[in-house]
């Protein structure tokens, strides 16, 4: 099984797609749809212009690494301890030092091209089982847009779940994320 969030589930997409690993499951976290980040960027700049500055600072001006109302508010909840927060931030700023080429990754990964008549993805007939999780008060990736990664992989192996809480599912308000990851896997 492997596991995907975020731009990494965008990533994990491609890699499930080409069909070059062998894999039992693929389990899409808060994942960038399949579309890519184009659509739900258009959205918050049309329905809620803030949302996006602040995802902006955030994500591309690297924010979020120091600044930990920005942080909590994009990335996590106001219940988080904010020692824990803190502990998250470090890890950002260590993974800010990493660059991510969006614009490449969006022009590649993944492929709406591999789309079939209905709608779906063209390769589900050799697809591991999908699960498909979003959060309902992710910042950055919106309800539609887990709708649409939930619609593209839509077929009797896949299962999709909209949890409570946050973008970072595995770090706050993780119980029932983890719980509901734990309960697909084990039915593999």
């Amino acid at each position: 099984i492997v596991a995907g969030h975020s731009f990494g589930g965008m990533y994990l997409q491609k890699l499930a797609e080409q069909g070059s690993v062998d894999m039992k499951g693929v389990a899409l976290l808060c994942s960038v749809p399949p579309s890519g980040s184009g659509g739900i960027v258009g959205r918050y700049f049309l329905r809620k212009p803030l949302t996006a500055l602040d995802i902006t600072l955030a994500v591309a001006m690297k924010r979020a690494c120091v600044d930990a109302d920005l942080c909590r508010k994009v990335f996590f909840s106001k219940h988080l301890p904010d020692s824990l927060l803190r502990r998250y931030m470090g890890h950002f700023l260590e993974d800010s030092r990493v660059g991510l080429n969006i614009g490449d990754a969006l022009g590649r990964f993944p492929s709406k091209t591999c789309k079939g008549s209905d709608g779906k993805a063209g390769w589900l007939g050799r697809a591991p089982a999908m699960l498909v999780m979003g959060a309902e008060d992710d910042v950055i990736v919106d309800v539609e847009g887990f709708e649409e990664t939930a619609a593209f992989y839509a077929t009797p192996r896949t299962t999709r779940v909209l949890c409570p809480g946050p973008h970072e599912v595995m770090l706050d308000q993780w119980a029932d994320p983890a719980a509901r990851f734990c309960e697909w896997a084990r039915a593999l």
